[in-house]
């Protein structure tokens, strides 16, 4: 248990964002070196979850990029305020799982996913499920 939000961020190496946030609830000085961010919250033109500083001092992996650009405020907004360019944009989460883009290069990078979904993982995560639930006999099968 934490007595602030700024001591929980000092205090981790792994932040999940899945806000509503509009307004950032990550300042840029409280994220220490090394530290992970999965940002998949405030996925809309104008809101955010992370300030300027935070995202202007992380290496940035997207879901998809033009997706990004067109969704998401953490990447839009400082990109509107001159502090981001699209090719501080390292790539894709695919790129990085294929090997095609390199993933940490330090031990003190700061990395982060800004993901705002996509509905092919919708629907892989529920034909995965489907064919599990089929498996098992488990269900309930209906009709359109």
């Amino acid at each position: 248990v934490v007595g602030s939000v700024r001591e929980l961020i000092e205090g981790s190496e792994i932040l999940a964002l899945a806000t509503t946030a509009t307004t950032p609830v990550v300042d840029g000085d409280w994220v220490q070196p090394g530290t992970h961010i999965n940002a998949i919250g405030s996925h809309a033109p104008g809101v955010r979850e992370l300030d300027t500083k935070t995202v202007v001092k992380s290496k940035i992996i997207c879901d998809n990029v033009e997706a990004c650009l067109a969704e998401a405020g953490d990447l839009q907004i400082p990109m509107e305020e001159g502090a981001l360019k699209e090719s501080d944009i390292r790539g894709e989460i695919s790129e990085l799982v294929s090997g095609q883009k390199k993933g940490r290069e330090s031990d003190s990078e700061i990395t982060l996913f800004k993901s705002v979904g996509l509905s092919i993982q919708d629907i892989s995560v529920a034909y995965h499920v489907y064919g599990k639930a089929r498996a098992q006999g488990v269900g309930t099968e209906f009709e359109f």
